[in-house]
């Protein structure tokens, strides 16, 4: 009679404390199918019972009771650029909500899980969005072997109770309307900030406003993230953004990217521009 108490006791510890992972995949698919539709395919639930398993620490006392730190959910999504994979947790957070940033591997000592991120062979960008980050690879590496150690650089981060940044950045205050903004600025703004960045935040990119010139009537944006440098990028601001824009905005006739160190420079010149062009208005 005893050992059968003890047998029952410990079959109830296994059971009922043990995190989810170790249960039946039966009983993970039946609780999760109704949030998360996609994971009822058995490759997906299998990496996330072996992702779990391996990242879920625990500790028994000598009075057997488990002791979970935290079993994050990760997924990984694809975006249009094969290079770049987004990653994210129901359960996790980044960046404010609406804050983005492009995180250079030379500025990776600013973010403690960007350090642990970039030390990872075949990483060579990251992207740091509000409920997600962007990892790029090197063309050629395989994600099979890169996701683990993502996976764990994230769960690692969140256990830690490290800031992301050590230091503010810049956040996306791109779209705010300024008293010196045109009305055609402010309606490139508010159309980037309510529909064209949330469509590329969903495929882990995103994108920022830059300049306008007046005078032939040019957007110019900055892609970030799984948009940088992505094959279909130009379809995407051409055929997507521009047109866009030119539909809702009669005074734009096109849009062109910048690259990051086009930016100030370009800043500068439009700025001249308009300096100019108020100085020659005030002579007449």
């Amino acid at each position: 009679g005893f050992c059968l108490n003890r047998l029952l006791v410990l079959s109830f510890f296994f059971v009922f404390t043990l995190p989810v992972p170790y249960r039946s995949t039966r009983t993970l698919h039946s609780g999760y199918k109704n949030q998360l539709p996609h994971f009822q395919s058995t490759p997906t639930m299998l990496r996330f019972v072996q992702a779990a398993n391996r990242y879920t620490t625990q500790a028994v006392s000598n009075f057997g009771v488990a002791r979970q730190l935290r079993n994050l959910f990760i997924q990984t999504a694809p975006t249009p650029n094969p290079d770049s994979q987004k990653y994210y947790s129901y359960d996790l957070t980044f960046m404010e909500e609406g804050e983005s940033y492009e995180l250079p591997a030379g500025q990776a000592h600013n973010s403690p899980l960007g350090s642990a991120i970039f030390e990872i062979d075949g990483v060579k960008g990251l992207y740091l969005g509000d409920d997600y980050i962007t990892v790029t690879r090197t063309p050629g590496k395989d994600w099979q072997t890169i996701n683990p150690s993502v996976y764990a650089a994230i769960t690692s981060w969140s256990n830690s109770g490290a800031p992301l940044l050590h230091s503010k950045v810049e956040s996306n205050e791109d779209t705010i309307p300024l008293d010196t903004d045109s009305e055609v600025v402010v309606a490139v703004k508010e159309l980037v900030d309510a529909k064209i960045r949330p469509m590329l935040k969903r495929d882990g990119g995103n994108m920022r406003y830059i300049e306008y010139d007046h005078d032939e009537g040019t957007v110019y944006l900055l892609l970030e993230g799984a948009c940088s440098n992505c094959p279909s990028s130009s379809n995407t601001l051409k055929h997507g953004i521009e047109r866009m824009l030119m539909h809702w905005i009669p005074e734009i006739t096109e849009v062109r990217e910048v690259q990051q160190e086009e930016v100030e420079p370009l800043k500068l010149y439009m700025q001249e521009k308009r300096d100019k062009a108020e100085q020659a208005e005030a002579q007449q």
